[in-house]
């Protein structure tokens, strides 16, 4: 990492794997000349600023602790001081002073955007990073200075065991910019500064859904509090477009019904499509009749941007061709019925826009309106969740956007719903129809009421 040459590199590790440690270190080496790659500015002091996510509770004990270690006291300025409790000090303030005038600012990446805006920096280390709207004066204070480099490490995963949606800072942050990536997961080979049989405790110790992050360091994992419990990673595969004989318990491809399911959203760039195979059959045993429901979400739309119906329309198209399908393929397609915000449809619903579109590339499918009756929300969660824990429902890798969205939606009306309602408006009417049926055929009939010529069950007299 030190010998990192790109200006913006990133320390993604699993937790207690030393990346504090890793910052602290860099930051000594700059101090002191010996870092490959920062230079020191000619005729005056460094100076650098430190974002915490969490100032408040990790600075004493983390943040200054551990570059104590590296930035020992004959490394202090006269003003600098360093209490066990509070951390270090400059003039009653949280800030440290080099013995040749370096200074180093901490801010919190949680705390008012004033307190970083008009701030500039020769480098800028990020422990765990920011909140979203912070993240732009972050970096303003390091384009101030021309090539000053930028150091973040982190977990994504915070201390009560959540998982933090950083989604943004990987596909934002990350993917579009030019930034260097290294990963260290836990194992005992990567943190040799503790002993091998503490970190496989630590492992053996993680909850299920920490793992992937804690450990491994994953961008992602499931969220504890998701209302979609039962869903786990028995109910996810891995699949090449068009390669039907991926899905698991499958009777096959010419045995499946394949749909389009859509969430519309409220605004431009909120569309959600997702293609999936169901099959049902139904068997008789001892005279009691069994239904077996399986679907499978094979791949998804989601809108890159602020697109209109047409471009939509084309999206699912170009969606339906990775897997060698046309909209006249499939058996049919639904979608919720708000309007979308979308202003070149305002005369018509936007399933109607769908259709009109599917029409306008010499497609005859028509999409209509998903049953949104009242509880359909909580019937739909609960039919799905009977079909993870059944074993009767399947996303496929190539859907990894609703894979996200099953994993970590805790019930609330934010984007991770636009991912998991076509879910509930297409696979989770499949399985619904059969709940339906199956409670209409146990509804008890309610007792005749006695009439002059029909009383306890028996006829009396004659028409």
């Amino acid at each position: 990492m030190l010998a990192d040459g790109s200006p913006r590199v990133i320390v993604r590790g699993g937790n207690k794997t030393g990346k504090t440690t890793a910052l602290s270190l860099s930051l000594a080496a700059y101090f002191d000349g010996h870092h490959p790659v920062w230079k020191l500015p000619e005729g005056r002091p460094a100076r650098v600023l430190y974002v915490a996510a969490d100032l408040q509770n990790a600075y004493a004990d983390d943040v200054c602790s551990s570059l104590r270690e590296f930035l020992p006291p004959d490394r202090w300025g006269a003003r600098c001081v360093h209490d066990p409790v509070r951390g270090f000090i400059v003039s009653g303030r949280r800030a440290f002073i080099h013995r040749d005038g370096h200074r180093i600012l901490f801010r919190s990446g949680m705390q008012d955007g004033q307190a970083i805006a008009g701030v500039w920096a020769d480098v800028v280390v990020v422990n765990e990073p920011p909140l979203q709207q912070r993240w732009g004066e972050i970096v303003r204070a390091a384009a101030l200075v021309a090539g000053a480099p930028m150091l973040v490490g982190f977990t994504p995963v915070d201390d009560h065991g959540r998982s933090r949606d950083l989604a943004w800072f990987r596909d934002d942050v990350v993917q579009r910019g030019s930034w260097s990536e290294h990963v260290i997961t836990l194992t005992p080979s990567n943190a040799p500064h503790r002993r091998p049989e503490d970190v496989e405790r630590q492992i053996a110790d993680m909850l299920p859904w920490e793992v992937a992050q804690r450990r491994d360091a994953a961008w992602e994992g499931p969220a504890p509090e998701r209302t979609f419990s039962a869903f786990g990673p028995e109910n996810t595969f891995d699949v090449t477009p068009g390669e039907w004989d991926a899905l698991p318990e499958s009777p096959g491809e010419g045995s499946l019904r394949l749909k389009l399911a859509a969430d519309h959203g409220e605004r431009a760039n909120k569309e959600v499509v997702i293609l999936y195979a169901t099959h049902a059959q139904t068997t008789v045993a001892h005279g009691r009749r069994e239904d077996d429901v399986r679907c499978w979400v094979l791949d998804c739309y989601v809108s890159p941007g602020e697109t209109s119906i047409a471009q939509d329309v084309e999206g699912v198209v170009q969606m339906l061709a990775r897997w060698k399908l046309t909209p006249d393929h499939l058996d049919g397609a639904v979608g919720d019925t708000n309007s979308s915000g979308k202003g070149d449809w305002t005369s018509s619903t936007v399933n109607e826009a769908f259709t009109n579109g599917f029409r306008g590339l010499g497609y005859s499918l028509r999409m209509v309106a998903a049953n949104k009756g009242a509880g359909s929300v909580g019937l739909g969660v609960r039919v799905i969740n009977d079909a993870c824990a059944r074993g009767r429902f399947w996303v496929a890798s190539t859907a990894a956007p609703i894979r996200r969205g099953l994993e970590r939606w805790s019930g609330r009306n934010d984007s991770l719903k636009d991912l998991v309602d076509p879910v509930r408006y297409g696979p989770g009417a499949e399985y619904t129809a059969i709940h339906d049926a199956k409670r209409a055929r146990l509804k008890v009939a309610p007792a005749v009421a006695p009439t002059p010529w029909f009383s306890g069950g028996e006829w009396n007299g004659s028409f």
